[in-house]
Formats: C-alpha cells, structure tokens, sequence
C-alpha cells in the first residue's frame, strides 16, 4: 500500500490480506481462460468483504480524528 495516511490506519494482517487479495486476483486474470465464472464471482466476493471491512476500518478513523478535532 503506498498510501501513508491510509496505510498507517491499517494492521499489518489487514495490509497482508489486501497484498494476498491483489496477488490472487492478478493470478486469477493471468489464468482467465482457466477459470469458470463463478470462481471469478466468488473471489470478487471475497475482495468486496476484504476491502469492506478494511474501509469501515479506515472511514471510522477519519471519524474519530474528526471528532477529536472538535
């Protein structure tokens, strides 16, 4: 992650599942003409989880400095 303001939110197993979610999903789009539909279905699923949870992460810290700035 090369964002510092965001990175810096973030634990380093929330850093690694997003790594480990980039590289299978890298791989998974090298292999495209492998893979069935529904491995892509499922995969985006588990992206849309990762990053969902990563996001509240990081919204309720933007929350919480702005409210310390009050």
């Amino acid at each position: 992650m090369k964002d510092d303001s965001v990175s810096s939110m973030l634990t380093p197993i929330d850093k690694m599942k997003i790594n480990s979610a980039m590289i299978k999903g890298k791989s998974l789009i090298e292999g495209k003409q492998n893979q069935d539909a529904f491995v892509f279905e499922d995969f985006l699923k588990e992206l849309e989880s990762t990053f969902g949870s990563t996001l509240k992460k990081v919204n309720k810290s933007y929350s919480d400095e702005d409210s310390d700035s009050d």
